[in-house]
């Protein structure tokens, strides 16, 4: 059922910039959790950090919460980005397939970097692809150039494309501040 929730949540958004865990992401068929006790309150500062996705009760439906999966290094905790890349990765293989013997210079580089812009364009305009000031520039780069694809490299018959991804973030806590608004005086003015 987590997976099909999972994949209901990647086609509602069109990709997998989108924890699928939340209030939203509902478990219908789940009537029950089993536990050893049932008044006791599952400890999600523990268990997140972990990488631990639970299914919780709120308001009498259960629903999966948490992004986190378990990790090594601490770039790919969030179980989203690692499903958005896997699914990147396969997308570009599968849509790359014509250019395999193909003349191997700087027509078909600007060619692929311009197809490769235009797909990540489309994922930054979704907000699968982060960017602080709303620039494709800082969202995503595309190199294929002459420093990664030299001399020896075209002889062997490669063609290297490096692409560098700010994958979208997750909330994991809404912390709000509240506070009274004082009484400011100017005085001399």
């Amino acid at each position: 059922m987590i997976h099909g929730r999972e994949a209901k949540v990647a086609a509602t958004r069109g990709g997998y910039h989108k924890a699928a865990a939340g209030i939203n992401v509902t478990m219908p068929r789940v009537i029950s959790l089993k536990s050893d006790d049932l008044n006791r309150p599952i400890n999600e500062e523990f268990l997140n950090p972990r990488g631990y996705q639970m299914i919780k009760s709120r308001q009498g439906e259960f629903i999966l919460w948490g992004d986190r999966t378990l990790w090594v290094d601490r770039d790919w905790m969030f179980k989203h980005q690692r499903e958005q890349m896997s699914h990147y990765e396969e997308t570009l293989r599968q849509n790359f397939d014509a250019e395999i013997f193909e003349i191997n210079d700087q027509t078909l580089w600007e060619l692929l970097k311009a197809r490769i812009r235009g797909y990540f364009r489309g994922e930054h305009s979704k907000r699968a692809l982060f960017s602080i000031d709303g620039k494709l520039d800082s969202a995503f780069s595309v190199k294929i150039d002459s420093q990664n694809n030299t001399t020896a490299s075209i002889q062997a018959g490669d063609l290297n494309a490096q692409i560098e991804l700010s994958l979208a973030n997750t909330v994991e806590r809404f912390i709000i501040t509240m506070g009274k608004k004082g009484v400011f005086t100017a005085i001399g003015s």
